[in-house]
């Protein structure tokens, strides 16, 4: 059996939570599972995305349409020309090629653009619908929590039989040395556990402007007024909006914005954290929460959707509506060294959950299944 990989996602040069999920998912099924594999990428440039290391044996399939039209066509049933066939298409993202009466396998992240619509742009919300509509067709959905699953089912009113969970394993997470562990730290002017750390887009579905409202609550109380909010990551929607709450509630000398940053920074400055602070709205699995058991970091996050589910007792729940219980949330574990230490030994016990050796034998499964 040849299956197509649709690596279409990988194309990012700094990539998402999906985008590294897909990554290790590609590195983790092409060693462990005996088919044939043939990656798929695309891109109108002679550019084309990082892929992972990969097995000799792995084919690569390569394009050059834009990937919008692509996108859009595929949605009309369009099938770009392969010179290898194909007998199952997986894709790791919600889009994905067509080829004629080829099953197709589709990953279902999270539903935030159907539950949550008011908190991504226009352009983001069309371009999710749009891509929706077709992933519906495919011959099965996947996803990465038992929560997506159930809003798949309220929301799109899918037969659960066509919806299989399959939980990942760990991303990896290479060990960084002391040294630099300090020049990171120094870089940014941190003390280690002297600040919480928040990693993903900064945007309203993220909850941002509830942590900030929450964070200018401890911070400005005198017990709290050295520890320093950490956010990492990328600008998301409505960036002028995040500045100007910022600067209303005179965080900009309590606050540290990183930008994006590659594995090696992003494993040093989230190890030294105090905590984990991801007091989302919706997430879908929730990646950062295992990142934080793996590295023994505390977790606050918010007591909804598949973050109980993925966290199971390992962490500190907050409603994320509740700006003075996100507040209370920080600075329960700002003073009460006791509860840290008990969420990071139950977090070193929640990864056992998580491997990619079950995950790769219900891919298995369901390959047999749809040859």
């Amino acid at each position: 059996m040849r299956i197509l990989f649709d690596a279409r996602v990988l194309m990012n040069p700094e990539p998402s939570g999906v985008g590294q999920y897909s990554s290790v998912l590609l590195q983790e099924l092409t060693r462990r599972l005996p088919q044939q594999w043939l990656v798929y990428q695309n891109r109108w440039s002679s550019q084309f995305g990082h892929l992972p290391e990969l097995p000799t044996a792995t084919a690569i399939a390569r394009t050059h349409y834009p990937n919008k039209l692509l996108n859009l066509m595929g949605a009309w049933g369009f099938n770009p020309k392969l010179r290898q066939p194909v007998d199952l298409i997986l894709s790791p993202h919600l889009n994905a090629i067509r080829q004629n009466n080829v099953p197709r396998l589709i990953t279902i992240h999270d539903l935030t653009f159907v539950k949550f619509p008011h908190l991504l742009s226009r352009q983001n919300r069309l371009w999710h619908n749009w891509m929706a509509t077709a992933a519906k067709q495919a011959d099965h959905l996947i996803t990465l929590s038992h929560a997506t699953k159930d809003d798949m089912i309220k929301c799109w009113r899918i037969n659960p039989s066509r919806i299989s969970v399959i939980y990942p394993g760990l991303m990896p997470i290479a060990p960084i040395d002391a040294a630099l562990t300090q020049q990171v730290l120094n870089r940014f002017k941190l003390r280690a556990r002297a600040y919480f750390f928040f990693v993903g887009d900064i945007a309203p579905r993220k909850n941002i402007p509830n942590l900030l409202a929450a964070w200018t609550k401890v911070v400005h109380q005198s017990p709290y007024r050295d520890f320093k909010l950490v956010l990492s990551g990328k600008m998301g929607y409505r960036e002028s909006t995040f500045h100007q709450q910022v600067s209303d509630l005179h965080l900009t000398n309590h606050l540290v914005l990183t930008g994006y940053l590659d594995d090696t920074m992003k494993t040093a400055l989230f190890g030294e954290a105090l905590a984990l602070a991801y007091p989302s709205l919706y997430e879908g699995f929730g990646l950062p929460i295992l990142e934080a058991f793996q590295l023994g970091v505390p977790v606050l996050t918010a007591a909804i959707a598949a973050m109980p589910e993925i966290a199971g007792g390992a962490a500190l729940y907050v409603n994320p509506y509740e700006i003075d219980d996100i507040a209370q949330g920080l600075t329960t574990l700002i003073d009460h060294s006791v509860l840290r230490s008990t969420l990071v030994q139950a977090g070193k016990q929640r990864l056992r959950h998580f491997n990619w050796e079950q995950a790769a034998t219900t891919y298995q499964e369901l390959f047999q299944r749809f040859s």
